[in-house]
């Protein structure tokens, strides 16, 4: 049961290490391979030990979780609110498959103590045994709150004993408290969001589709459809996007604004909005294999239901949703390289539920409803 540092390759036995601080005590974290039990069920160990030179928990000011004894309750921190959904332990682990953007929570974990709980004093070492669903890749990359990530491999159930991962010693402590949450079992897609730093466009990728929303302020001029110099580096973004998806899909382009004039303004300039974006994204890259279609929305979806100067900005957009054939882990035809411009901050975590993009409205004025001039937003160019 080698322990190494690095990420495992398919078919190792290795554990890996993770070097951990919950909630400023240190922990170290060893990650077992995952384990393909039978065709519904795979299990994963997580060995935790605390420092033997660990501060006590009355000495760390963080809130940190304890029991008498100087026992620092690490399920607080890693395991789920309830000890019955989905189990104890440490349940909020993640299993992620980067590659088909996939994720796998957590259906049951198991704790050390009579309570179901993961609890040490300093030098002591507890593992909690996770099960998941079905894993079907050869490696996997586990994220471990409070840790990080590592990749370890996943293996048949004959390899369990020479990775060093008792199955039967799992299922015992496993099938200690009910509520295992089964629903979980199915991988869901994960979902990842990226923002140009000066919030000219967000980019939010689900399983399905993708949506871009481009800032009005930046698209357009003050008052009008007219596209502004800087909406080619936005729409460039999206011809990217669409590039990578040869076999096309459906492309939904909807303008929104804010609430300053009545609808009678508002909608016919969301809808004009929304055109202009797609008579210029016909000229920056081809449209053949895809099925546009522009809607406006005026003022009666805004993204924030509020009415301060920041609010009506980001209400001002246009929102444009692709759905490609076959999804959005499809295989990309190219990859492109992004502008100082283009580059963007990245996150990406556990997928929830599936959503339709966001909604909201489009850029155009500021100010009162009756009052369409003399208005800046502090990251608007122009006056609304």
């Amino acid at each position: 049961m080698a322990s190494t540092g690095g990420k495992a390759k398919a078919g190792s036995t290795d554990w890996q290490e993770l070097d951990a601080h919950v909630m400023g005590h240190k922990v170290a974290v060893r990650v077992s391979p995952v384990i393909r039990k039978d065709e519904a069920t795979s299990i994963m160990a997580l060995e935790l030990t605390r420092a033997k030179d660990d501060a006590s928990v009355d000495r760390v000011k963080t809130n940190s979780s304890g029991s008498e004894g100087n026992k620092l309750s690490i399920s607080n921190y890693l395991g789920s609110p309830s000890i019955y959904r989905p189990g104890t332990g440490a349940s909020l682990v993640k299993l992620l498959n980067l590659g088909s953007g996939r994720v796998w929570s957590t259906t049951d974990g198991s704790g050390a103590n009579d309570n179901g709980f993961l609890e040490v004093t300093p030098g002591e070492q507890t593992t909690s045994y996770l099960s998941f669903g079905k894993v079907d890749t050869d490696t996997v990359t586990v994220m471990v709150p409070m840790a990080g990530f590592t990749t370890v491999s996943v293996l048949e159930a004959d390899a369990a004993k020479k990775a060093g991962v008792d199955l039967n010693a799992a299922s015992s402590e496993l099938d200690q408290f009910p509520g295992a949450a089964t629903e979980l079992a199915a991988p869901v897609a994960i979902e990842r969001y990226t923002r140009a730093l000066d919030d000219s466009t967000s980019t939010h990728t689900g399983g399905q589709d993708i949506t871009v929303t481009l800032a009005s302020d930046v698209t357009f001029a003050s008052d009008s459809a007219d596209l502004t110099p800087a909406a080619d580096t936005q729409l460039q973004t999206v011809a990217d996007q669409l590039n990578q998806y040869p076999d096309g899909g459906t492309l939904s382009i909807v303008g929104h604004t804010d609430d300053i004039q009545d609808d009678a303004y508002n909608q016919p300039l969301s809808e004009k909005r929304a055109n202009a974006v797609k008579d210029r994204l016909q000229q920056l890259t081809t449209l053949d294999k895809w099925s546009p279609t522009t809607t406006g929305k005026g003022e009666s979806e805004p993204r924030v239901k509020e009415t301060t100067d920041e609010a009506r900005a980001a209400n001002r957009r246009v929102e444009i949703t692709l759905t490609p054939t076959g999804g959005t882990t499809a295989p990309k035809s190219s990859t492109t390289t992004a502008t100082p411009r283009q580059r963007r901050r990245q996150t990406a975590g556990p997928a929830r539920p599936r959503r339709q993009g966001l909604r909201g409205r489009h850029p155009h004025c500021q100010g009162h409803r009756h009052q369409r001039r003399g208005h800046h937003h502090p990251r608007s160019p122009h006056p609304h």
